[in-house]
């Protein structure tokens, strides 16, 4: 009974947590052990002069690895073709 235990206990801590990722010019709240448990959402904020790509400032931890991770544009890089 305690090899099972064990065996759950490794196979959710290992397969479903995701580790610190990595987002240019932005800043989160970072997890104390450097990783994040299934379910886990971490909000972003853009670094000065830059702004959300796509208004998008979240992102969740599922089954160990990140939805699509945010994204941090320069603010002067977007441009607006007129026709």
């Amino acid at each position: 009974m305690l090899f099972n235990l064990f065996f759950v206990f490794v196979f959710f801590t290992d397969e479903n947590m995701c580790t610190k990722p990595t987002i240019p010019n932005a800043i989160y709240t970072d997890s104390p052990n450097g990783t994040y448990q299934h379910g886990d959402v971490i909000r972003i904020k853009c670094d000065e002069g830059f702004e959300h790509k796509d208004h998008n400032a979240t992102a969740k931890c599922v089954d160990g690895k990140w939805s699509t991770l945010p994204v941090c544009e320069s603010k002067s890089v977007r441009c607006v073709f007129a026709k």
